[in-house]
């Protein structure tokens, strides 16, 4: 079940240590990696297959995964990819990224970049829900990805994502969670999700001072020129997290307060509510009833 041991030799031998700027982590319990690939390759939603179009292409052929690190989650990937499929892992990391097969199987379906993600280009190596997402995410840039990788195409059909579970909670929460804020609405609006699994921190190579989450993302929305508008009316309502909404959205929309609160009595929302208490459907509401998008 733990190959910490595996982790520190392969570390020794590449005379490297962990980068705390890299938010470099290593899973290290075997048994959470297996859930990791199986929840990754696992059937697809109806709403999902609608969507991409997989009876044709299967998304399950193409894997993406972000920071590999030393190849604990790669080497899991690799043994359950199709025959014929291939994964590209990204790696900002010289050093890893230089010796990363050399601990793999099956490396003619591996191929190594090294790259930031954060400004990795996959229009070069994917169509749009032609393929999947599985990494263990540096915890330092794991919003911004998420975010990149559900609003700008090409978009995965599936993420299996490892977060610091502060930011999964974020992911997931529903109306009315204290966790709820901009990136909660943006995944609900494209995507259904559920939590694979919890990973309390001593499941990590060094360990870090928060646990981790695997979730599960499945897309089965499209991209709609409307969208950026609606996700702007709500990062609005959340810039304020403190205040009512009638009171943030006069701030961010420039409107005055008796003009918000009319807008929200139409929309059938009480101008005291505050915004991590509505709903997708009541954002969606508001926004028609403000006549954005």
């Amino acid at each position: 079940m733990d190959n910490l041991d595996s982790i520190q030799e392969r570390l020794r031998e590449l005379q490297k240590r962990p980068n705390h700027d890299l938010g470099q982590n290593f899973l290290i319990n075997d048994q959470i990696v297996e859930q990791i690939v199986t929840a990754g390759f696992a059937p697809f939603t109806p709403a999902t297959l609608a969507l991409t179009g997989k009876e044709a292409v299967d998304a399950r052929q193409r894997v993406l995964e972000i920071g590999p690190g030393l190849g604990v989650l790669t080497g899991a990937i690799l043994d359950k990819l199709p025959k014929g499929g291939q994964l590209l892992a990204i790696e900002k990391d010289h050093g890893l990224a230089a010796n990363l097969d050399r601990y793999l199987h099956h490396p003619r379906q591996l191929k190594i970049i090294e790259s930031d993600a954060t400004t990795f280009d996959r229009s070069y190596h994917f169509k749009d829900g032609q393929y999947l997402v599985m990494a263990n995410l540096p915890f330092n840039i794991s919003s911004f990805i998420v975010n990149a990788l559900l609003t700008q195409a090409p978009r995965p059909a599936r993420l299996i994502l490892m977060l610091q579970q502060e930011v999964a909670d974020r992911l997931l929460a529903p109306a009315g969670h204290s966790s709820r804020g901009l990136l909660s609405v943006i995944t609900e609006f494209y995507t259904a999700g559920h939590l694979v699994c919890p990973v309390p921190r001593a499941n990590f190579y060094p360990v870090p001072k928060v646990d981790a989450a695997v979730i599960c993302l499945d897309v089965d929305q499209p991209i709609a020129a409307s969208d950026q508008a609606l996700f702007k009316l709500v990062k609005g309502g959340f810039a304020q997290r403190r205040k009512n909404l009638k009171n943030a959205l006069a701030a961010s929309l420039g409107l005055s307060k008796e003009e918000i609160g009319l807008l929200l009595v139409k929309a059938n929302l009480e101008p005291t509510a505050r915004a991590q208490e509505l709903t997708l459907k009541q954002w969606q509401k508001l926004a028609k009833v403000l006549k954005i998008g």
